[in-house]
């Protein structure tokens, strides 16, 4: 059986209940989260099948994106658009998860090595909350007047986009997305 991400603490009960098997995407849970439990039942000789990046898990394979090129891709991207010079800021879930941190850190890495006059700000962590990620984006662009882009890792643009607009900052603002869906879409 699959279960959405927020059960975990079902996930277990249930894969120990059937032997140890049991399914999850993980999307959304701290690495620390997945990386225990899923272990101690691996150890009884179950498993547990997690998309996960999160190290520790004991995974024998992942399918997943390389983040640190999606990152260095992306700071590449907006260092060409924003022609190299101001400050950027950088939206994601949660820094404790693999994938976001490796996204942040290739980002912020590739921008100090090819545009050195590029400052990152710190990561905006939203959890996936539209009303976060709006508020934080609004809090960074009247606190940043350099402000010439902002690179949103995850699938919450649409909160990140409407910031930039009620600002009134649309087409003055670089932003770069690494997913694209029908609500996205619209705002290209």
């Amino acid at each position: 059986k699959a279960w959405p991400s927020g059960c975990f603490p079902e996930v277990l009960k249930s894969a120990e209940a059937r032997q140890g098997h049991a399914a999850v995407h993980r999307d959304g849970l701290a690495d620390h989260v997945v990386a225990g439990p899923a272990g101690q039942i691996d150890r009884r000789g179950g498993h547990v099948f997690v998309a996960t990046d999160a190290p520790g898990t004991g995974r024998l394979s992942v399918v997943s994106i390389d983040t640190q090129a999606s990152g260095s891709l992306a700071a590449d991207l907006m260092g060409r658009l924003v022609q190299g010079q101001g400050t950027v800021g950088v939206t994601l879930f949660d820094a404790a998860i693999t994938e976001h941190a490796e996204k942040f850190n290739a980002f912020k890495s590739t921008m100090a090595s090819l545009y050195p006059a590029i400052r990152v700000h710190d990561p905006i962590e939203d959890h996936d909350l539209d009303e976060t990620a709006y508020e934080q984006c609004r809090k960074l662009i009247s606190e940043s007047p350099d402000l010439v882009g902002i690179y949103v890792t995850t699938e919450n643009s649409t909160p990140v986009i409407n910031a930039v607009r009620d600002a009134g900052l649309v087409g003055k603002l670089t932003i770069v997305t690494t997913d694209l869906f029908p609500t996205l879409v619209k705002e290209i």
